[in-house]
């Protein structure tokens, strides 16, 4: 989650059961929100070993549905519908309100970029549930933030996401109609690289003899800009995996109020955590289609800034489909890395055994493992703190362990096999969802 928090804390191999607050002692936000992602972890495992992989209520039989769609006794080509209900996919609850097409879903915007993946005629399709949980900021919902208090940001809120995606199959798996569902899945996230044993690592220290020289407590953020793999040096930086990082966790950002020809207007110069725009900070512009999207757009270096009309330039003009609707709650996201940037603004995935520490700042060094598949918005959190000179990883800190992404964990389940015909008309081959046993009656 990208919001200013001091650490997370919430560890499930640790098997606490409940946080427990004392009289007089200092409240901090990570021990509230350890209390409940305790609660959730308990209640996500519990829904998991009740129904399964995935499953929809036993009332509600139609959930999350693939049908052709028929309009005037004609089917709609190369689309499909998704029915209303709620569906469990790893635990996790995922509810369609109403009726909802597969080029038209609430969050998976089309545009010009095969977003979603276009259906193709006399092809066959795996159609599933991509699931995960994405970061809400008051920028996004004005309604967090209670205007009595004259304008303070305060929490923040994470939203289950889900969208129903495609993968094209091959010939056999077509045809082989004894195929489960998993079987197809799995087969699929395995070819994609988004299987366990590919998933990329990092490793983090603060530097020997140096230690973290830092003035404050910080809560590094190392996130993956342009996906791919690590690259073998520096040099070997064309088609590799970048990252970007920040010292507060991706959380200073600035609402776009405009933005005209070359030049962003904004609500304040001085963001959310009253951290000001400074001319050569990298930004990256954002909106509700970008993130869902999950893209990975070139950032931009600001170049200028004039205080009072609050208008800041950036190096390049802003991508033409980011950022211009103000429906979509467009806002600009600080980044700190400055040197050794490319010319996109981010830093290349460097893994090369056993000397590819690379510096982040103040002595906190990072290393990336060489296998694996960096995806857009992976991303590890690092707290370091001034009274041990030190950061909070695991191992020794003379040997700091390997730790996967702390984020985006994205979770699948399979809804049906469907077949695009010569002349674009959807059939449901199989219906892959499950039905959780009813284990009472009204």
């Amino acid at each position: 989650m990208g919001g200013d928090f001091s650490r997370n804390t919430f560890d499930p191999s640790k098997h606490y059961s409940r946080v427990l607050m004392q009289q007089g002692r200092v409240q901090l936000d990570a021990d509230f929100n350890e209390q409940h992602a305790i609660l959730l972890h308990r209640l996500r495992l519990l829904a998991r070993d009740l129904v399964g992989r995935h499953a929809g209520p036993a009332d509600l039989p139609d959930s999350f549905e693939i049908t052709a769609i028929n309009v005037s006794g004609a089917y709609v080509p190369r689309d499909f519908s998704i029915a209303p209900g709620r569906y469990y996919v790893d635990g996790i609850l995922c509810e369609n309100d109403a009726v909802a097409q597969y080029t038209g879903q609430p969050s998976f915007p089309v545009d010009d970029k095969d977003d979603p993946v276009a259906l193709r005629d006399s092809h066959n399709y795996l159609v599933y549930l991509d699931v995960w949980e994405r970061d809400v900021t008051y920028m996004e919902d004005p309604s967090i933030r209670d205007v009595a208090l004259g304008g303070p940001d305060t929490s923040t809120r994470a939203r289950v996401t889900w969208q129903v995606r495609v993968s094209e199959l091959t010939s056999e798996q077509a045809r082989n109609h004894a195929a489960s569902g998993e079987a197809l899945l799995d087969e699929f996230l395995l070819s994609a690289g988004l299987d366990s044993i590919t998933d990329p690592m990092l490793s983090v220290r603060a530097s020997p003899g140096t230690q973290y020289r830092g003035s404050e407590n910080h809560l590094y953020r190392i996130e993956v800009h342009r996906p791919g793999t690590a690259a073998d040096s520096a040099a070997d930086y064309e088609g590799t995996a970048t990252f970007k990082w920040s010292r507060d966790n991706g959380s200073v950002l600035f609402p776009i109020e405009e933005i005209s020809g070359s030049e962003l207007r904004l609500s304040n110069l001085a963001g959310n955590l009253n951290a000001r725009l400074q001319v050569g900070d990298w930004v990256e512009v954002v909106d509700d289609t970008y993130e869902l999207r999950g893209r990975a757009f070139p950032l931009l270096q600001v170049t200028g800034i004039k205080e009072g009309d609050r208008l800041v330039t950036p190096s390049e003009s802003v991508p033409s489909d980011v950022g211009g609707d103000p429906a979509l709650h467009p806002y600009i996201r600080r980044w700190d890395q400055r040197a050794g940037v490319g010319e996109d603004g981010t830093l290349p995935v460097v893994a090369t055994e056993p000397d590819s520490w690379i510096e982040v700042e103040d002595g906190v060094q990072i290393k990336f493992s060489a296998p694996g598949s960096y995806r857009t918005g992976d991303f590890w959190m690092i707290p370091a703190r001034i009274a041990t000179g030190d950061v909070e990883w695991p191992g020794d800190p003379s040997h700091p362990r390997w730790v996967t992404p702390h984020g985006i964990t994205h979770y699948y389940a399979p809804l049906a096999k469907l077949n695009i015909d010569a002349a674009g008309g959807p059939e449901v081959v199989q219906d892959y969802r499950r039905k959780a046993i009813q284990l009472w009656s009204s």
